[in-house]
């Protein structure tokens, strides 16, 4: 039976990764089966970095695999992970947030994100809501509160990063803190936490 028909009648997770990879990759090569090829890359995949600039290059050096194919395989990769890595995360301290948000703090932009959180304080979502932005005070409070009702959460927590390296807050940073937390306080909302992250570091503003 075909992938794309097991998956039909069996459903995705009937499928071995070679056959994932299969539909992924969706046909093969004048020389080689898509099967051969999918069995080559899982095995790069499984017994090598898994960062994805190490995984594209290796995947380019398969004969029969072109650029288009590459990308695709690591686009699903990079996908799996953000869905899959500890989704159901508690968050109890600013460690855990760092953990959650850590790949920020090399970005050469300041960005700011917003962790959802259940009552339990478990890990809804992480959404960006700010890219590029020289003034975190500048911050639009009212996309912040949008994600909090679209998700039904009843917490957040607001984290940026310094490109800089440095985890000292601004007096802007203090300044978006209160009226974040003003605003969350009028409409039941439990603002947890404002972390700021750098490549290294981390810091609780509150």
């Amino acid at each position: 039976m075909k992938p794309r028909d097991k998956i039909k009648v069996l459903g995705v997770r009937s499928l071995s990764d070679k056959e994932l990879l299969a539909v992924i990759l969706g046909s093969g090569s004048k020389k080689r089966s898509v099967y051969s090829l999918a069995r080559q890359i899982s095995q790069i995949i499984n017994n090598g970095d898994s960062s994805a600039e190490w995984l594209y290059k290796r995947i380019c050096r398969i004969k029969g695999i072109g650029d288009a194919k590459a990308l695709s395989v690591i686009s699903a990769v990079e996908l799996g992970k953000r869905l899959f890595q500890n989704p159901r995360a508690q968050i109890n301290c600013t460690k855990d947030v760092w953990l959650l948000t850590k790949d920020i703090g090399s970005k050469r932009q300041e960005c700011v994100f917003v962790i959802y959180l259940d009552s339990r304080k478990q890990f809804i979502a992480k959404r960006e809501i700010a890219l590029g932005c020289t003034n975190c005070a500048a911050i639009d409070v009212k996309l912040i509160l949008f994600w909090a009702f679209r998700l039904s959460a009843f917490a957040f927590v607001l984290v940026h990063n310094h490109p800089s390296g440095e985890c000292k807050p601004s007096k802007e940073d203090y300044l978006t803190t209160e009226k974040v937390r003003e605003v969350a306080f009028l409409l039941e909302l439990d603002f947890c936490d404002h972390v700021i992250v750098t490549k290294w570091d981390y810091r609780s503003i509150i």
